[in-house]
């Protein structure tokens, strides 16, 4: 203003080059400027409704310009902006950057850090379908193309750690108290996924212990042992240091790893006893084919029981005392009359005979019952007798179920009135070498009741032992 003006629409004013050094700020063609007293770093940009400023400076209207849609891209190391420069940040490491999370502040090395601690980064879920591993809000990965099945654990010391990834310190856990559970084939763990194995055979297994010459297995069974081992040194079961079960050839051994010479079982305690089978009457007639020897104990009559295998035969008298010099009375009813006796003869008690006739002064028919008692055990009671002879005769009891007598052991014959008056022929000075007689419950001293006793010869049946 107030001046001449000069046209310079022919001159490049654009082509001029800037350069500045050593805070010399040049323009080609042209003079140069000291700027190394002005601070060209510090100015602050500004942007506030579309206009841009620089602190200490003009301002700029920007607001026709898009700022925002300008697209980067990076090829090569050189990062451009759409319409505008480009940068080679080649030399960059843009890969190095550490991240790091600490009180909820995720940070990058060498740049900034973003507060996450309101975001929930624990609730994500991950999903993996058809080699596509997704996370709920997120990217998904296609991981395909990885071996996912190929890693190989292992535990040493109570570390975890997977083949080529990262191990976890278990120690702490205690991975010894899961229970399994087998149910309908399927195999579970408590807390813990289940398998089903319906379709292995457990039941097929096959031990292969093989017992050596001369050696016992502590806790095994040899299955498959070579048989001449098993005769020639017997199968064992060891319990403790001199006890077990030992089977050899015929021969077994319960209590004790040796042998007993001549016996083909032998059973050795001092804690125990030996217990046969504990039947009842009916028990033990039920058992099919029975065989001489066999032993039980009868748990109705309290008596060890054998079976022994007879000849058989016919009934026979075998004792007897047939003197008299007077009688005796049962008047009442419930009254007894007793005669011991030692049978001579093994087999059954078929009948017992006692001379005996009704009171002539009662008129009453007699019916009366016989007892048979081993150690004042009874151990066979008569069919009721009824008679009413006025002279004495030898009247006979029968048994439904008859006593098995054993030579040299002593018994007595019991008589109970049930009702009449009866008179038994009666010896007062005796003579019966094998017992004597008593009268409701009263002995007689060198007195005997006349008495007959018939023995069969025992065929195979059941004999009491006690």
């Amino acid at each position: 203003a107030g001046g001449n003006s000069v046209d310079i629409s022919g001159i490049n004013t654009d082509s001029q080059e800037l350069s500045l050094e050593d805070g010399e700020l040049s323009i080609a063609g042209g003079n140069s400027v000291d700027i190394s007293g002005i601070n060209t770093d510090s100015q602050e940009l500004s942007l506030e409704d579309g206009e841009l400023s620089i602190a200490g400076g003009n301002s700029v209207d920007i607001s026709g310009i898009n700022t925002d849609s300008q697209e980067l891209s990076l090829e090569e190391g050189e990062l451009s902006i759409a319409g505008g420069n480009s940068i080679d940040i080649s030399v960059i490491n843009t890969d190095s950057q550490e991240l790091s999370l600490e009180d909820g502040e995720l940070s990058i090395a060498g740049g900034n850090s973003v507060d996450i601690s309101g975001i929930n980064t624990d609730s994500q879920e991950l999903s993996l379908e058809d080699g596509e591993l997704s996370i709920a809000g997120g990217n998904s990965v296609d991981i395909s193309g990885i071996n996912t099945d190929s890693q190989e654990l292992s535990l040493e010391d109570g570390e975890l750690s997977i083949a080529g990834g990262n191990s976890v310190d278990i120690s702490g856990i205690n991975t010894d108290s899961q229970e399994l559970s087998l149910e309908d084939g399927e195999l579970s763990i408590a807390g813990g996924n289940s398998v089903d194995i319906s379709g292995i055979n457990t039941d097929d297994q096959t031990l292969t212990e093989v017992l050596a010459a001369g050696s016992t297995a502590e806790g095994t069974i040899g299955i498959d042992a070579v048989q001449a081992n098993v005769e020639a040194t017997g199968l064992s079961l060891k319990g403790n240091e001199n006890s077990g079960i030992l089977v050899k050839g015929n021969e077994v051994a319960i209590g004790t790893l040796e042998v007993q010479p001549g016996a083909a079982l032998a059973v050795r305690s001092t804690t125990g006893a030996f217990m046969p089978p504990l039947l009842t009457t009916a028990q033990r007639d039920a058992i099919a084919n029975p065989q001489a020897g066999m032993m039980i104990y009868n748990t109705e009559l309290n008596k060890f029981q054998g079976y022994a295998a007879g000849l058989g035969g016919d009934e026979a008298l075998d004792q007897s005392f047939t003197e008299r010099d007077n009688v005796n009375f049962l008047w009442n009813d419930g009254q007894t009359a007793s005669q011991s006796f030692t049978a001579g003869a093994d087999g059954l008690l078929s009948s017992v005979q006692f001379n005996m006739a009704m009171d002539i002064m009662a008129f009453q028919d007699v019916n009366a019952t016989l007892e048979v008692l081993s150690g004042g055990d009874v151990i066979a009671t008569s069919n009721a007798l009824t008679f009413n002879n006025i002279g004495l005769e030898w009247k006979s009891f029968t048994f439904p179920a008859e006593a098995t007598v054993e030579s040299g052991e002593q018994y007595v014959l019991r008589i109970t009135l049930n009702s009449g008056d009866v008179m038994i022929g009666f010896e007062e000075g005796g003579g019966y070498n094998g017992g004597s007689a008593t009268l409701n419950g009263g002995g007689h001293a060198n007195a005997d009741f006349q008495f007959k006793t018939y023995v069969t010869p025992a065929a195979s049946g059941w004999v009491n032992l006690n």
